[in-house]
């Protein structure tokens, strides 16, 4: 079962979870809050787990006591490299580390921060150990592979007494990590997979990023079976932008328009939600939830009247966010997880699951100054509708020429046209809601059965028999969402059970039954804007069928790869890849299952080629 519940009247909401707020918004309090939601001075608060018997036992803070829209928002610190010859070289720690995410005078959190050699926005010179969470911003170039060396510096327990009880038994005592570039195309041994953690280790383990695959907005996070949900929490996330200095929409050639917002107007938006005690530390099955953005609990932040470009990350553990202006106004869609959309999309408003991105442009230069807008999630009831609130300064800069200018930069997705041979069939996947959630039944460390051949595409149907929604991520790929479409969930339910058995998980390999058009109750839809270029995660809605096309290859495959091994590495080798429920106490409890790539026999490889 779920160990932890996120609050949202939206389907992404965990059942049972209930909203003990009992407040009407802001309230006066905590003044005077500063600096950049990274870690503050050891001696500012006291340990919340090594409190002695005169130290009042904390209590659960609720949000009525939390001022709103004290706290400034930051933009995170980004990694500096050290530049060798052919690669950038980067050494990243985790450690425990006080954060002020509650604005003062509430104590500042532990939390499990991400760390080393960064730059904070506006500063002339990096610091050779900063830490914060989320983590400092990795800004990579295309093309130059980075070697990212990864230091488990955590010794002692675990910020979350909760974590205990999921500790691995050779661990006890100490703190697992493993970290999860996501989306990123990667060998197996660099991906995170999820039984590679280690513990205190100042040597860390090494995983080379080839960075060969186009700008997006990507991010990083930790990846340990069983203990995702909690260290996610406790802070181990963070954005992993990739640029392409070849790019024509960021970095349009001399005479050509400038479309996009300068990197001052370019601002990552990590959005979080937690739960904290009066002595500032977390409290993971708390219920009085708040909304934390770039790790500070509403925070504000002071705009220009001109267009900024936000990088959208929901790095929640299992909230959906459905993001609108107070203003009313309108937002730009420009990209989503695996980069920019065919063609740019306007909308009211941009849904988001777990681990899903969107890279939009907001345009302030109609608001006066003075004026507050205030960035909302429609599935949430107040204050947890309200994320952040930006104050509209007079300053009023030039606008970007608009994107219509630049629409020949954007490109179609390529076509993937689908083998539909009785040979090459839609592969069903069934999700799953039991004593724990499963995919196609099965539980985690069952026989692998996804063995897709490399060089080759694949239609999955995502048949969602739950009552919540669920976002599925693959990893080493970006696939294209074909539809979705409303089924009979009973019936459906019979047949599948008639074939399998109703014993979960399954004893015995999964048969697969298609959802054949008696069982569908609507017509198909379209994918939503932000549905429409290249993904890695994507959101299931209870009783919904999505079909998605996978192509087993890079994005943009290189003209010297062949066919056998479109990618720069082996991607057919231990241990392998996975698949899994975004929502993050899902995937800890049996909803991921392993992805080994394989080969194509030789007899279909002539000649060995590129693959196009």
């Amino acid at each position: 079962m779920f160990n932890r519940f996120s609050v949202s009247s939206g389907p992404w909401c965990f059942l049972g979870c209930l909203l003990a707020l009992g407040c009407s918004g802001q309230t006066t309090g905590a003044r005077g809050q500063s600096g950049s939601g990274d870690s503050v001075a050891k001696n500012e608060r006291p340990d919340s787990r090594a409190l002695d018997q005169d130290t009042p036992v904390p209590e659960p803070l609720t949000v009525d006591k939390i001022a709103l829209w004290e706290n400034e928002l930051p933009k995170p610190a980004v990694y500096v490299p050290t530049h060798k010859s052919g690669f950038d070289e980067y050494t990243v720690t985790a450690q425990i580390a006080p954060v002020q995410m509650l604005p003062k005078p509430w104590p500042a959190t532990p939390a499990l921060t991400y760390g080393g050699k960064a730059v904070r926005d506006g500063a002339n010179e990096a610091e050779d150990d900063y830490k914060s969470s989320p983590g400092p911003t990795f800004e990579m170039e295309r093309g130059t592979p980075a070697h990212v060396t990864w230091v488990n510096l955590i010794q002692g327990k675990h910020v979350l007494s909760e974590a205990d009880a999921s500790i691995p038994a050779e661990a006890q005592g100490k703190v697992p990590i493993v970290t999860h570039a996501h989306g990123l195309e990667v060998a197996p041994a660099s991906d995170g997979a999820p039984a590679a953690w280690f513990t205190y280790d100042p040597a860390g383990k090494t995983y080379e990023y080839p960075n060969t695959q186009p700008t997006a907005g990507l991010w990083y996070h930790d990846h340990t079976f069983g203990m995702t949900q909690y260290n996610v929490y406790a802070g181990l996330a963070g954005m992993y932008i990739i640029r392409d200095k070849k790019d024509p929409i960021e970095f349009p050639a001399d005479g050509d328009p400038i479309v996009l917002p300068d990197r001052a107007h370019e601002w990552p938006l990590v959005l979080q939600d937690r739960s904290f005690k009066t002595d500032g530390s977390l409290d993971f099955y708390g219920g009085n939830v708040t909304n934390v953005v770039n790790g500070k609990v509403w925070p504000h932040l002071a705009v220009d009247r001109t267009l900024y470009r936000f990088r959208l990350l929901n790095g929640s553990n299992g909230r959906r966010y459905t993001l609108a202006l107070s203003s009313k106004s309108t937002i730009t869609v420009i990209g989503s997880d695996g980069g920019y959309l065919p063609v740019p999309k306007t909308v009211d408003s941009v849904t988001l699951g777990p681990g899903e991105r969107a890279d939009v442009l907001v345009d302030f230069s109609s608001s006066k100054a003075g004026d507050f807008v205030t960035l909302n999630d429609l599935d949430a009831s107040a204050p947890l509708d309200q994320l952040v609130r930006f104050t509209v300064l007079p300053k009023t800069p030039s606008l970007p020429a608009p994107l219509s200018q630049a629409s020949n930069a954007f490109r179609a997705l390529p076509d993937l046209p689908r083998d539909v041979t009785p040979d090459v069939p839609v592969k069903t996947m069934t999700l799953h809601s039991a004593s724990e959630s499963l995919l196609n039944g099965q539980a985690f460390h069952a026989t692998v059965s996804e063995k897709p051949t490399l060089g080759t595409l694949e239609d999955w149907d995502l048949v969602n028999l739950t009552s919540e929604a669920h976002p599925i991520h693959l990893h080493l790929v970006q696939f294209q969402v074909q539809s979705r479409r409303p089924f009979d969930v009973d019936s459906y339910q019979a047949a599948w059970t008639a074939a399998n058995g109703s014993e979960l998980p399954l004893p015995h390999p999964t048969i697969a039954i298609p959802v054949l058009e008696k069982y569908y109750t609507g017509a198909q839809a379209a994918p939503m804007a932000t549905e429409t270029g290249w993904k890695d995660t994507v959101g299931v809605p209870a009783g919904t069928v999505i079909r998605i096309r996978v192509r087993w290859a890079p994005q943009e495959p290189e003209a010297d790869t062949t066919v056998d091994n479109p990618f720069r590495f082996d991607p057919t080798v231990e241990p392998g890849y996975v698949w899994h429920c975004h929502i993050l106490e899902h995937e800890d409890h049996e909803m991921m299952r392993p992805l080994l790539p394989v080969k194509p026999p030789s007899s279909s490889i002539t000649p060995s080629g590129p693959l196009k």
